[in-house]
């Protein structure tokens, strides 16, 4: 199901990634699992580093996720994502809100993508 966030917002804008494929469903599918797979590994380094107080990798983690999300049209992941890149300490309160709040989306992008993908 593809449960729009408290603003209205859908998980997935699913028309950037048609257009990316250009209606080739195999890679649809291929796209999205890599999406997934290297978004969940970011985010368990991403909570590591927010454990650890490591500011850079904080960053560069929400970096790659940010970008990522652009790419598949996950629009308030990539918010959250630029956000968080933009964090200026690592001690912050708001970073451990912030990245909560990312794998709540990432939660909700996931579920609306493997929603997608059993359609294909």
């Amino acid at each position: 199901m593809n449960t729009p966030a408290a603003d209205g917002r859908a998980a997935v804008d699913f028309s950037r990634i048609k257009e990316t494929s250009d209606g080739d469903t195999d890679f649809e599918k291929e796209l999205f699992g890599v999406f997934l797979e290297d978004c969940e590994e970011r985010l368990e380094r991403l909570n590591e580093a927010l454990t650890a107080g490591r500011l850079s990798e904080i960053q560069r983690e929400a970096h790659t996720i940010k970008g990522a999300a652009a790419n598949v049209g996950t629009t308030h992941l990539q918010e959250i994502a630029m956000h968080l890149e933009a964090l200026a300490d690592a001690e912050a309160p708001e970073g451990k809100t912030l990245a909560s709040q990312l794998a709540d989306e990432f939660a909700r992008v996931k579920s609306a993508i493997l929603d997608y993908l059993s359609t294909l």
